[in-house]
């Protein structure tokens, strides 16, 4: 385990982002991983820690007692993919152990059901099914083979996590100085609508003529246009929750 891996996943927990592990190993051996990885914190309790815990059977352990879940593969068909849905949403901390490829893309599925933007993560060709469904599929330059590079969306040169970290840093600041721009060119365009308006209207002769409009475009939203657009990210925006493709939308009531 790389410890730059786990820098990044720290910060994709900060930015509220949910790194989800996926394997086809042993449910111990990924909790354990999940704990270095600190996919799981060191706190996480999972199902059979609690039964250790409490000196009981794993049965008797009710479910929402455990804050980290580890998903069998075993148990993935018999689960709705609503549930599984609702578990991939919900839960704080989630992964997954002895599952197959078809259940990879059933997981993915799953999570776009929930509403959620899917990055995954491929390394070998017969990840293909998870990595069509994908919203964005994500292969390392020397780790994944090469059709999964062919395939993916992003290929990481370094093989570093970190610089899928600051990729998404860089969406959410265009995002932001975007709105910024496209708000002050409404509100500057809005002003300049009032003489045609009053014209039609009213009758009013206009005050201000084309190439006048032009000049004042020119003078006051290209160079602050330009310079919001280039405005520096806030401190915050890599501790801000993501973005909802679905309700936060480029210009709103605020």
């Amino acid at each position: 385990i790389r410890e730059n891996s786990v820098i990044a996943i720290e910060k994709c927990r900060l930015a509220g982002v949910k790194v989800i592990l996926i394997s086809g190993d042993h449910p111990v051996t990924v909790c354990a991983l999940a704990k270095r990885l600190t996919i799981f914190s060191p706190e996480s309790e999972t199902v059979e820690d609690v039964a250790i815990k409490l000196n009981i059977p794993v049965e008797r352990v009710e479910p929402r007692q455990a804050t980290a879940i580890i998903i069998h593969g075993r148990d993935l068909n018999s689960v709705s993919q609503i549930d599984l849905a609702d578990t991939i949403i919900n839960a704080p901390e989630v992964a997954f152990a002895r599952t197959t490829l078809r259940q990879k893309q059933k997981i993915v599925e799953c999570a776009q059901l929930g509403k959620a933007v899917v990055a995954c993560f491929c390394q070998s060709s017969d990840d293909r099914g998870a990595i069509r469904k994908a919203d964005v599929s994500v292969a390392m330059l020397n780790g994944s083979s090469e059709t999964s590079r062919q395939e993916a969306d992003l290929v990481l040169l370094d093989n570093d996590l970190n610089t899928l970290v600051g990729a998404i840093e860089e969406g959410r600041y265009l995002w932001e100085n975007i709105k910024k721009c496209l708000a002050y060119c409404l509100v500057v365009n809005l002003t300049q609508l009032a003489p045609f308006i009053m014209f039609i209207v009213f009758q009013i002769p206009l005050a201000l003529g084309p190439i006048t409009l032009l000049l004042i475009d020119l003078i006051t939203q290209l160079l602050p246009t330009i310079s919001l657009a280039y405005e520096r990210p806030e401190a915050d925006i890599m501790t801000r929750g993501p973005i909802d493709k679905f309700r936060d939308l480029l210009i709103n009531r605020r």
